[in-house]
């Protein structure tokens, strides 16, 4: 490594250092900023992953694609060696088919060299396809889990705010109940107050009434039965006396 590239792998590491100890002072002060600003580092970091994923599949598919084509010459390379073998069967003094067959003997040792480092290029890219693969699912998945524990919490805190809010409201309504009572049991004095005043004035009209039927009972028996007698007796002797003939 270069004197500039640990520069520069230094620097990298120094800021990712000061995001981290910038999102844990983030976090004693607003949580839930803290936590949307983990999640868009996450975020960013995926769309990086993406693109190291693209690359990786594309160098792995280039390299089965080179595999391929090898194991496929040396397919070609076989099928023509049994020509050539079917050939020489058949014209054994010909020098020129075992020439040929020479040439192609060498050539299906190089292919079969060229097979194997393919192979081994191949295990190589699916290696590191892996990697950058297992890499990109585990960011990915804690980027899920911070997402739902993020909505989790802000359903919670909504939640919280409510019944904060509703047990509030509850207390004003006790209090509201209870000073209320409190002017049910002065209303209840006043009342009572009134039903004494009532009571009162009733007592007091019944024993008026009581005087006047005894005075109006007195009255009807005494002087008024004596007048009558007096007067009757007098209005008798008159009649008697009188001239039954008078005035024929």
């Amino acid at each position: 490594m270069s004197f500039f590239s640990f520069l520069g792998s230094f620097g990298k590491a120094k800021v990712e250092e000061g995001l981290k100890a910038g999102a844990t002072a983030l976090a004693k002060i607003d949580p839930e900023a803290a936590s949307q600003a983990q999640i868009d580092m996450l975020e960013k970091k995926l769309g990086e992953l993406r693109g190291r994923l693209v690359k990786a599949q594309r160098a792995y598919d280039k390299d089965l694609k080179e595999t391929a084509d090898w194991q496929n010459k040396e397919k070609k390379t076989l099928e023509a060696m049994q020509i050539l073998k079917q050939r020489h069967a058949s014209n054994p003094e010909d020098g020129s088919i075992l020439e040929k067959a020479r040439r192609l003997r060498a050539s299906l040792d190089n292919i079969h060299e060229n097979i194997e480092r393919e192979k081994r290029e191949d295990a190589q890219a699916k290696g590191i396809l892996d990697q950058v693969q297992a890499l990109y699912d585990k960011v990915k998945a804690r980027r899920n889990e911070m997402t739902g524990q993020l909505s989790k919490a802000k359903s919670r805190m909504e939640q919280a705010k409510l019944a904060e809010e509703q047990a509030r409201m509850n207390e004003r309504e006790a209090k509201e109940l209870a000073d209320m009572e409190g002017g049910f049991d002065e209303l209840g004095i006043a009342l009572d107050a009134m039903n004494q005043a009532a009571n009162q004035a009733e007592h007091k009209a019944a024993v008026a009434n009581l005087s006047a039927d005894e005075i109006a009972s007195r009255g009807s028996t005494g002087d008024e039965g004596l007048l009558d007698e007096i007067l009757g007796d007098d209005k008798k002797k008159a009649d008697s006396n009188s001239d039954p003939f008078a005035g024929l």
